[in-house]
């Protein structure tokens, strides 16, 4: 057997677990996990992850700084006591649900393509795992997006339009591939029951960039309604304190009380466990795809219709500021089942999809663990 060697797990940062986001939580674990069955020892950033869950998922601490790039020239291979340094690492995984694209602008796209340029010029294989891209349209974005992606091993996009997203910015069909997200092939226990419950997972997003007060003023149509139809109505904190805002001012209509407390999978359990949910939350959403829990979906970004095409549930999607819209779709949700052999078929398929992505990235760092003194890490063909 290899010996083990350093992943580096980039992008799903989570550093306080209180305030975090549960997404990023729900990608770190998977990675680390994935890595850890592969024979590879999980890595993060020194002092970028809440230390109850870096010890949790048995992490490794990375030591390296992309501001001081030319330390790496003399720092030697560093692999002691839970730390680790760059020579050491045999492979970068970017675990970021979306990252590269105009809505988080240049900033952000130069800074990734900073910290990959630190990686690649030591010869560190970097595989991006599946998250969403694009649109590329700001000149500035699309330059530091590129710079970034070209020197990765392999970039798998979610999706269809994230993946024309990427060809369109310059980016070689040989190293991009289309793969589910990594979260979509973690499995929980099937719930025993479902509580007659109502859960609302808001996006800061959707106040901000589509729908105002507006969005706000339909959460509250809708509790009222699901109050009105005997359920009870929760909130549930997925990312942070703008989402918490957005449940405070729901407060008074939440008889289920607001959940901010609840970490991990932990989430996916209670989404699970409850009738119908509500969610402008990516990984709420694939959570409940994933329990059959009936959801409907409320999108700013082209990663949500995408999500629901998977499983053939384009119709979960609803209008954020339009909630008799939103009601008729929890309607139509809760007399669908979700756990039908239809949907199942199409999880069977996204399985496979995802363990041939992992696959994929295995194989790309086992190159590197067996011949370190090989730079060109690729996909074979074969």
């Amino acid at each position: 057997m290899a010996i083990a060697g350093n992943v580096l797990i980039t992008g799903a940062e989570v550093g306080r677990v209180d305030r975090g986001n549960r997404g990023a939580e729900q990608l770190l674990a998977t990675a680390a996990t994935r890595a850890q069955g592969a024979g590879f020892r999980p890595t993060v950033a020194f002092g970028k992850v809440d230390g109850a869950l870096r010890s949790s998922l048995n992490l490794k601490s990375y030591v390296g700084n992309p501001r001081a790039q030319i330390l790496d020239r003399i720092t030697p291979s560093l692999d002691v006591l839970g730390y680790t340094s760059i020579k050491a690492l045999d492979g970068v995984l970017d675990a970021s649900g979306y990252a590269l694209g105009d809505p988080w602008g240049a900033h952000t796209a130069t800074w990734i393509a900073k910290k990959y340029d630190q990686w690649s010029r030591v010869g560190v294989p970097i595989v991006a795992l599946p998250q969403a891209y694009g649109p590329f349209e700001n000149r500035a974005v699309a330059e530091a997006s590129r710079n970034a992606l070209e020197r990765c091993s392999l970039v798998f996009a979610r999706e269809k339009t994230s993946y024309e997203h990427l060809l369109a910015l310059g980016i070689h069909p040989s190293m991009c591939r289309i793969a589910p997200d990594i979260t979509l092939g973690e499995h929980r226990k099937s719930t025993s029951g479902r509580s007659n419950r109502l859960v609302i997972v808001p996006n800061w997003n959707l106040r901000e960039r589509v729908g105002g007060d507006g969005y706000v003023s339909s959460l509250r149509d809708i509790a009222e309604w699901a109050q009105g139809s005997g359920m009870e109505v929760a909130g549930l904190l997925h990312e942070g304190p703008k989402d918490l805002a957005i449940l405070e001012e729901l407060s008074d209509l939440l008889d289920g009380g607001i959940y901010s407390e609840l970490t991990g999978w932990s989430v996916k359990d209670f989404l699970a466990s409850s009738t119908v949910v509500v969610s402008g939350r990516y990984h709420a959403v694939a959570a409940c795809l994933t329990s059959r829990t009936p959801v409907v979906v409320h999108s700013w970004s082209h990663k949500y219709k995408e999500l629901l095409a998977l499983y053939d549930l384009v119709g979960c999607m609803a209008d954020p500021t339009d909630s008799s819209n939103t009601i008729s779709k929890i309607e139509s949700a809760t007399s669908t089942h979700h756990g039908d052999s239809r949907v199942s078929s199409q999880q069977e398929h996204i399985d496979r999809s995802v363990e041939a992505m992992w696959h994929n990235v295995f194989s790309i760092l086992d190159q590197k663990r067996s011949n370190p003194r090989v730079t060109n890490w690729k996909l074979s063909s074969s």
